[in-house]
């Protein structure tokens, strides 16, 4: 994490980052052709979004504000979307491919606003977050172990917050 505030959104989230994050996740990778269109696309959507919105910050104080409200909404769907995996493995099902896809490009993205993020605001936002997931489950299946989040079920499944791909 870096502690110096970003000038400019584009130091933090990239089309040139995003795309590498995606060949990361596509290079072993189940997922069709059309499923990995459509996890581009969106994937393409929410930087895009972030940078649109980020505009009117840019150059201000307010910037680091904004990277850390679009961190908390897109980490919340993150949670969302895990939940509904940990639910797939309590099932003792496979948990949908696309959605695990879904929830490894949100989670590079969160990796890459992190950096915009300083040290104890994240920490604070990752504890109010994560005691609003707590509350969705009867158990404890998020395990977080340092560069990895770890969900536990039938099968154990890491995904790294944080991969070559995403680093600069």
């Amino acid at each position: 994490m870096s502690e110096s505030k970003p000038h400019k959104i584009q130091d933090l989230i990239s089309a040139e980052r995003v795309d590498r994050l995606l060949d990361y996740l596509f290079s072993d990778c189940p997922l069709d052709s059309a499923q990995r269109e459509a996890l581009r696309s969106d994937t393409h959507c929410w930087m895009q979004d972030i940078l649109d919105q980020a505009r009117i910050f840019e150059d201000t104080d307010q910037l680091p504000s904004y990277v850390a409200l679009r961190f908390m909404e897109l980490k919340a769907r993150w949670i969302v979307l895990n939940a509904r995996i940990q639910d797939s493995n309590r099932k003792l099902v496979q948990p949908d491919p696309e959605l695990m896809y879904r929830s490894s490009a949100l989670s590079g993205i969160l990796g890459m606003l992190e950096d915009g993020i300083d040290s104890a605001r994240l920490q604070v936002l990752n504890d109010a977050l994560a005691h609003q997931a707590s509350s969705l489950e009867s158990g404890p299946y998020i395990v977080i172990e340092g560069d990895q989040i770890v969900i536990e079920g039938k099968q154990k499944v890491m995904i790294y917050k944080k991969g070559t791909a995403s680093d600069d």
